[in-house]
């Protein structure tokens, strides 16, 4: 679905190609639904013809009878059809839950790393696939459906009454035609604005389910208790929601108002017509019967235009612009997760032209060609800015590590040092300068080479509440064995990671061991502690068996004690890797072959504990105000 351009007609093909059947049973029935109508005025004026007839004792029963049955029988097609619509509607939601909402969350998944830090990228993501206007993608697709099917169902039956009309009085309809125009206009820029208001809203939209979330989640249930903040945040939840709410019908006020306005120009139109039709009645031209339907019908039109037509123009405007945030969403670059290109060109290209490696590069995945092992990294002069326009968070780095080494990155709070840690993983690919991986250009590297190479645990590491094996594997879960056999002996590499990051006394407790769902979501689920918590992501990154492993300061909630514990238990099991401890508390320091102290965007600082004290400089500094810290007498 990618470099495609999406429109309306696109959404209608959705639904034929997932759901042929039911897209084709509504499209016959809304198609019957127009022809009927017309061909109803005309069944009407005969039956007031042939019961007038009967009443005044010239006419006979039976005609009656048999319009008294076609208008039954129509009424109840009415009520079967609208019956086989909801099923046929049912049966196209869940084909599209099925076949499109996948495809939308995978798309979601491959978007670069870096458009998902930014405001104006949420806010396209939340249009279209998070339910923005109270519906995921698939409604507004099926929408799109559905205003398309009565669009049929409205020409036709607008085409027919037309022709009754002008059959009898040609002139009234140029003048319905001249009234229509404005109505149109109106609710073509009605639309258009309605739909601006909604992106408008995305922020608070966010901001709104933000806060719900505060108010009936789980996690903040104790603090939700024990601070008795619910009352403020649900003051603010419904300042949001009022505020959100005010946007959208004040513009929608308006255009009814207008489209008020334009409707009793229609109105008058039909009155016209009413007296205009009297004569042919009096000189028998026309049928009573015929001259009450064709009221009908001039009111009915009438109706249609302000009431459906207008309506559905201005939902048409609403869903171009979806489909256009639909296009944009799917054009969205996305992280290189292949290895070969699929088409020509040297790789040396790539490195002037970052922005645009996902646009025109894809890589298929190998294993063949995939690193294995891991020597040397070298970065030089590395710069990176987050947009164009701001500063360089990392201005001119350069360092280099050897395999089989342990390094510590050194910095205060906003240095760089996560940064930089992103760039290696490959999540952040728009910088400047080199990095070389065992004299490779990163850039030549696909997302899933660089997860071979580097395992991560992230200071804000995520806490998923499915089972604590899912916790681990996933992402590599082709190769898991299970932690114990059935009698209990451990084995595999689960069992190892498990093991190493001290879990195996906490799995043996848990009620169904390593399957044991966690968090209290589920009805058999158990909570773990925060520590336990810390164990579980730092088992993720052990069970990943990459040759080089990072700790992005895991380690900040815990006391300075705690933290260089769990650094000499970080430095043990990683005996036989690379790694690469970052903090700007120096509890891994002297555990360290060579420290890199980042400032100002630089590496100021390199070398061992010894000799950056030595030089009395910025590592020295930092190490003395922290010393108490670490010194077990305090």
């Amino acid at each position: 679905m990618k470099n495609v351009k999406y429109s309306m007609a696109s959404a209608i093909g959705f639904c034929f190609r997932y759901a042929k059947v039911a897209a084709s049973i509504k499209l016959i029935i809304e198609f019957m639904n127009g022809v009927l109508a017309p061909l109803m005025v005309l069944v009407v004026a005969y039956f007031i013809n042939n019961a007038v007839s009967f009443v005044n004792n010239y006419g006979e029963l039976t005609p009656v009878i048999i319009t008294i049955i076609l208008m039954a029988v129509y009424y109840a097609y009415l009520q079967v059809s609208q019956l086989i619509i909801r099923i046929a509607d049912k049966s196209l939601e869940n084909a599209l839950k099925e076949k499109l909402r996948p495809q939308i969350i995978q798309k979601h998944t491959q978007i670069s790393f870096m458009l998902l830090e930014n405001p104006e990228t949420l806010d396209l993501i939340s249009r279209v696939s998070d339910g923005t206007k109270g519906q995921m993608a698939e409604g507004h697709i099926m929408a799109i459906f559905s205003s398309s099917m009565k669009i049929v169902r409205l020409s036709i039956q607008v085409f027919g009454i037309s022709l009754l009309i002008v059959a009898h009085i040609w002139w009234i309809m140029p003048l319905f035609v001249i009234s229509t125009i404005p109505i149109l206009y109106i609710a073509h820029r009605g639309g258009r604005k309605i739909y601006g208001m909604f992106k408008a809203c995305t922020k608070l939209t966010r901001k709104h389910y933000y806060l719900s979330d505060i108010l009936v989640g789980r996690e903040t249930a104790a603090e939700r208790t024990l601070f008795g903040y619910a009352d403020y945040v649900n003051n603010k939840f419904s300042a949001t929601h009022l505020e959100r709410s005010n946007l959208v019908t004040k513009s929608i006020a308006i255009e009814e108002s207008a489209i008020s306005a334009c409707e009793l120009i229609l109105k008058v139109l039909a009155i016209i017509a009413v007296f205009a039709l009297l004569p042919s009645v009096s000189e028998n031209a026309m049928s009573h019967g015929l001259y009450v339907s064709l009221v009908g019908a001039l009111f009915g039109l009438a109706r249609m235009i302000t009431g459906i037509l207008a309506p559905l123009v201005r939902d048409s405007v609403e869903h171009n612009e979806y489909m256009r945030d639909f296009t944009r969403f799917f054009a969205l670059p996305e992280e290189i997760v292949q290895q070969k290109p699929l088409f020509s060109g040297s790789l040396g290209l790539l490195r002037g032209s970052r922005n645009d490696y996902a646009d025109v590069y894809r890589y298929r995945l190998n294993s063949d060609d995939t690193p294995e092992d891991f020597s040397r990294l070298e970065i030089r002069n590395l710069r990176f800015r987050y947009t164009p326009n701001s500063h360089y968070v990392l201005n001119g780095v350069n360092l280099t590590i050897e395999s089989g080494k342990q390094y510590s990155l050194i910095g205060q709070n906003g240095a760089g040092k996560s940064t930089l840690s992103k760039i290696l993983l490959g999540l952040y690919r728009d910088f400047e300068g080199e990095i070389l991986i065992n004299g490779v250009d990163i850039a030549n590297f696909a997302t899933d080479e660089l997860r071979r190479l580097f395992s991560i645990v992230y200071q804000d590491f995520a806490k998923y509440h499915i089972p604590l094996i899912d916790n681990i594997v996933f992402g590599r879960e082709k190769t898991v064995q299970p932690v114990y056999s059935n009698h209990g002996n451990a084995q595999g590499s689960l069992s190892v990671s498990l093991r190493l990051a001290e879990l195996d006394e906490v799995v043996a407790k848990l009620p169904k061991n390593e399957h044991t769902p966690l968090g209290k979501i589920y009805e058999d689920g158990a909570d773990v502690s925060g520590g336990e918590w810390q164990k579980i992501a730092i088992a993720r990154a052990l069970y990943a068996n990459t040759p080089f492993m990072i700790l992005d300061e895991p380690t900040a909630s815990l006391s300075p004690m705690m933290e260089s514990e769990l650094y000499k238990r970080f430095a043990e099991i990683t005996r036989d890797k690379t790694s690469l401890l970052i903090s700007h508390r120096l509890g891994s320091t002297k555990l360290s072959d060579m420290l890199f102290v980042l400032d100002n965007g630089i590496i100021a600082e390199t070398g061992t504990h010894d000799e950056l004290m030595s030089a009395n400089g910025i590592y020295a500094e930092m190490f003395k105000s922290q010393r108490s810290w670490y010194d077990e007498r305090h």
